[in-house]
Formats: C-alpha cells, structure tokens, sequence
C-alpha cells in the first residue's frame, strides 16, 4: 500500500520544481541550504526511532541502547552546528533565537506531546479491532469515522472561536481530546471483549475528535506568535516537523506498551481478545495521560496571537 505514495511523492517533486522559486530571500541572504544541518537532524531522529520502533520486538538488545544514545547526541551536535553556522552569518536550518523565546519552546514540547497522544490512538484502536477482536479492515476504518467527523465540525469553527475565546479555544480543544481519551479507556477498561463495539466508543471518539478539531487549525498561530515576526516562516517549520515526529514517537511508545504488555493465555480466540483488550487498555491510558500533558502545556502560549489582537 505504500507504493500509493510514490507517484504522489514524484508529482510533488515535479510540482515544486516547476511552480517554487528558485532561491528565498532568506537562502540567498544566508548562502543556501544548510546540508550539514540536515544531515545531523535527520540522522538523529533516525537513530532516536529506529530502536523505539523495532526495540519491543528484538527483545531490546543492546543495539537499541547504543543506537538511542547516538540519536542524542547527534541531536545534540545539531543544536551547536546551528548555533555556529548563525555565529558565521549563514542561514541556518533552524534558528537558535527561536529558542530563545521560552513560550516557543514550551509550544514546541506541546506540539510533540499532543500530536504523540492523540495519532496514538488510531494504532491502538486498529491493532485491537482488527488482530486482537478479528474485525475486518473495512470495519476497523469506520471505528474511527466519528472521530474523523467531529475534527472536521471542530476545524471548521476553530477559527471564529479562536479569534472570539483567543487560547480558551485550544485550552477547550485539549481539554475535550484528554476527555474522550479517558473515557475510551474507560470502555476499554470496563467492558468484556466480546461486548467491545464501535458503538461504545462512539460518543467518547466523537467528543475527542472535537476537541482535535479545535485545537488542530489555530495551534500553529499561537505558537508562531510566541517569537518575532521576523522568524514566523522557521518558527511554523519548526512546529510542522515537531507534528511530525511527535506522530511517529507517539506511535513508537504506544506500540512497546501495547505489544511489550501484551499476554495470551491460551489459543481460543476468547483469549486472544482478551489479551489484546488488556493490552490495548494499558496503550490507551498511556495517550489519555499524553493528551493530559498536552493541555497543561498549552497555557505556555499567549493569551492570543498578534495578528488578533
């Protein structure tokens, strides 16, 4: 299914090469693309996932300890590459003064939990309909219909509530996801495998979606309005990346306590259920608490960003 992505991969390099500028101001200010830079993050967040990802099911040989200490210190190295390759007036990948901005980096931090807890859920979900309680693939997608629906009402309204409530609009988006999340693991948690419907689940999706909906379309504003405006272009960029890596890390995490938790005792497909239900309500716990960190960071951004003001 993967090889659906490559012709849009191509159409999107065609498209870019095509319809891009050839050089920003910013790049022929500074003197290009900072490779270097790009080299050491990249490698870094490779090193840092890789074990996360494959570490559970290897049984955490050394090689995972030894390659996450070798993501952290290229990660590391990236930070002072960045702030030598300032130093020397070049344009750097990602400028160190952003992070001189403290309610930057805390809308940093926010944006890797949130998006950790809540894409988390979906591997969860999928895992447990489709291997743990045998239900088609078709059927495991509709699960998370209402999910998808609500974040669509929200986004939708997400800006006139922002603009009308400022952060309110994202402290109640959080608030809601960390809602539904707790209530999902509370059906998780309370109902027989063999009662475990999409039904149930429903309500609390619905309600998360929501919340996802609120938060989603205005969290990059206010988290961009934390620096100057100057650096408002590296300051989104920044915070798209972090999206995704905090996807990929919440993915990671949730995957090693739902598989590293997870026990079967016996063969019958009665245990099977329950032991992928048990699990699965451990990994959903794991997101609901995420998600509540999510929305504690998010009074770290300011009351409304500057363009609404």
């Amino acid at each position: 299914m993967f090889w659906v992505n490559l012709p849009i991969g191509i159409a999107t390099l065609i498209a870019a090469a095509i319809l891009l500028p050839k050089k920003s101001d910013a790049q022929t200010a500074g003197g290009g693309i900072d490779w270097i830079g790009l080299l050491l993050i990249t490698a870094g967040f490779v090193a840092v996932l890789v074990p996360l990802i494959q570490g559970q099911d290897a049984g955490w040989p050394l090689w995972t300890y030894l390659t996450l200490a070798a993501g952290l210190i290229l990660i590391a190295a990236f930070g002072a590459w960045e702030v030598a390759f300032a130093r020397r007036g070049r344009n750097p990948l990602v400028s160190p003064r952003l992070f001189r901005h403290r309610a930057f980096t805390g809308g940093v931090i926010l944006a890797l939990v949130y998006f950790a807890s809540f894409t988390s859920i979906f591997f969860t979900i999928s895992i447990l309909w489709q291997s743990g309680l045998g239900h088609t693939a078709l059927e495991t997608g509709l699960v998370s219909l209402p999910f998808a629906i609500a974040s669509i009402i929200g986004a939708s309204q997400s800006d006139r509530l922002a603009q009308r409530f400022g952060r309110n609009v994202l402290v109640g988006g959080a608030a809601l996801v960390t809602i539904g999340l707790i209530w999902t693991w509370l059906v998780f948690k309370s109902s027989e495998p063999a009662d475990l419907t999409s039904w149930r689940i429903l309500a609390p999706l619905f309600l998360a979606g929501l919340g996802n909906g609120f938060f989603i379309a205005p969290n990059i504003g206010f988290i961009v309005a934390t620096v100057e405006p100057r650096e408002a272009g590296s300051a989104s960029g920044v915070v798209s990346a972090v999206q995704r890596i905090g996807s990929a890390v919440g993915i990671a995490i949730i995957g090693s306590v739902l598989f590293g938790t997870l026990v079967i005792n016996g063969h019958s497909r009665d245990a099977v259920a329950t032991g992928f239900t048990n699990s699965a309500t451990k990994a959903m716990l794991v997101s609901a608490a995420l998600s509540a960190v999510a929305l504690l960071l998010v009074f770290a951004l300011p009351q409304r960003t500057t363009n609404r003001r």
